[in-house]
């Protein structure tokens, strides 16, 4: 899914082009239509490990970091080597996150902090169901079994729940910096949020004609040029600062809910073979 160095020049010197004429959100819209992704199979790998929901995976330092649901064990491949660890964390993992070389674990009882494979401490215990959690400087964000998005401080440990709709079965988040995204299918809505100022938000409705709906949950992924919604086999593409539409990507194999993107690649399962695309 990576545009090659010869077409990235070419779209950057329309870009320069175009802008002159036109505001930044319209060059965006026009170069929609010069600038679709490819969608090329660069890697397979089938992993030996636990054959199970893959909800939650990030890579970092080329290694992908993922747990296999209602199991104990952290799971990082390592693409270069082609060798895959376990690290077997004594309770069954929720979700995983990580906030530069840090990785935060949540368990059915805790969220722990590690680095790399080595246990670092304890951050606080819970009392319900942690479905996705997210890092950012002194900030922890997740979602609840209770349908609840909590803000938690790492430094006073407060702890803060959000005034929003959320319905962990359907619905998912995604922290970029101090931005929080929220998906709520049941009302075709994206919803961003200043964690520093939760007063500070804007809501996009997406067109119902994507169908991003339905009973299966959806994920999502955020970098500096673009939302990225995963719903069941398709990936939708949206550009980050005026949530203009850019692309669909539809796959035939039945993938794993979890996904990430990293340096114009995407990385999904189908079941427990690793696929890499650009």
């Amino acid at each position: 899914m990576i545009l090659n160095s010869m077409t990235k020049k070419y779209i950057d010197n329309i870009y320069d082009y175009i802008n002159e004429f036109f505001i930044d959100d319209i060059t965006k819209i026009i170069l929609t239509y010069l600038s679709k992704f490819e969608n090329k199979l660069v890697l397979e790998s089938h992993l030996d490990i636990i054959f199970g929901f893959i909800y939650n995976l990030f890579l970092l330092k080329n290694r992908i970091y993922f747990n296999v649901y209602s199991t104990d064990f952290l799971y990082i491949y390592d693409i270069d080597q082609d060798v895959i660890t376990k690290v077997q964390i004594g309770k069954r993992i929720e979700t995983i996150c990580h906030y530069k070389n840090e990785i935060y674990i949540a368990t059915k009882d805790d969220i722990l902090l590690y680095h790399d494979t080595i246990f670092v401490k304890k951050i606080r215990s819970v009392h319900y169901i942690i479905e996705e959690i997210f890092c950012y400087k002194e900030n922890i964000v997740y979602t609840t079994s209770n349908n609840d998005i909590i803000l938690y401080n790492l430094i006073n440990n407060n702890e803060k729940k959000l005034k929003c709709k959320f319905t962990r079965i359907k619905d998912c988040i995604y922290l970029y910096k101090n931005e929080l995204y929220i998906h709520i299918s049941s009302k075709y809505l994206i919803k961003r949020i200043n964690i520093y100022n939760c007063d500070d938000k804007i809501e996009y409705f997406i067109d119902k004609n994507l169908s991003i709906n339905g009973f299966l949950r959806s994920r999502m992924y955020i970098n500096k040029s673009y939302i990225i919604l995963k719903y069941y086999n398709n990936i939708y593409i949206f550009y980050k600062d005026t949530f203009v539409f850019f692309q669909k990507i539809k796959y035939d194999d039945n993938m794993q809910p979890g996904f990430t993107f990293s340096n114009e690649r995407l990385f999904l399962f189908n079941y427990i073979t690793l696929k890499v695309f650009e």
